[in-house]
């Protein structure tokens, strides 16, 4: 009996310990858990590859102005999560809007110039222009003009071109061309231009 009870003993303690060993590891970060997982999917790579890319733009009509930034996580060379900031107003008119999104980003890098050398050192060689597609849904918040007060919609196409390659970062410049819907005022087609940095990806 005393060597049942020490069994059970044991167990206990070793099954306690295991518990708070577990209980101070931390928990994944947001974006980690993401990619863990896809990768459980098999559609993700290891999710530490970034980019930042501020953005201006107008609308088709003229008489609107954005400016942003998109935040994108790179899954892969092609798949990207993608969170958005835009802050929407009127050219030389009150109110403005402003909105926050998450979606995806689907793209394809591309290097249109190799044709033109096979010199593999040379920038017509190296250039990478890629071409993309974003699709996000948000909402607007802290705004001071009627920008319709639920689920927006914002879908965006469009090329980047990498300029500049500095210790493993990539300063590239890119324009696009989107839609924005749920947005009440700022509707419509806009057109919107970039410039990104990015790691890895």
């Amino acid at each position: 009996m005393k060597k049942l009870m020490s069994v059970i003993v044991l167990l206990t303690s070793v099954s306690i310990l295991s518990a708070q060993i577990a209980q101070t590891n931390p928990p994944p970060s947001f974006w980690g858990g993401i990619g863990q997982s896809l990768q459980s999917l098999g559609i993700s790579t290891s999710p530490t590859n970034y980019a930042a890319a501020p953005f201006v733009g107008f609308s088709t009509s003229g008489d609107k102005l954005s400016a942003g930034l998109l935040l994108v996580e790179n899954i892969n060379a092609n798949v990207g999560i993608v969170a958005g900031f835009d802050h929407l107003w009127f050219g030389g008119k009150p109110g403005s809007a402003n909105l926050v999104s998450g979606g995806v980003t689907l793209k394809q890098p591309t290097h249109p110039l190799q044709w033109l050398t096979s010199n593999t050192n040379t920038w017509a060689y190296k250039a990478t222009v890629t071409p993309y597609a974003l699709a996000m849904v948000g909402s607007s918040f802290g705004n001071t003009s009627t920008s319709g007060g639920g689920m927006c919609g914002i879908a965006r196409a469009g090329f980047n071109l990498d300029l500049i390659n500095i210790s493993g970062w990539e300063l590239g410049a890119g324009g696009d061309y989107g839609n924005r819907t749920g947005a009440g005022e700022y509707n419509g087609n806009w057109i919107d231009f970039t410039i990104n940095i990015r790691k890895g990806f």
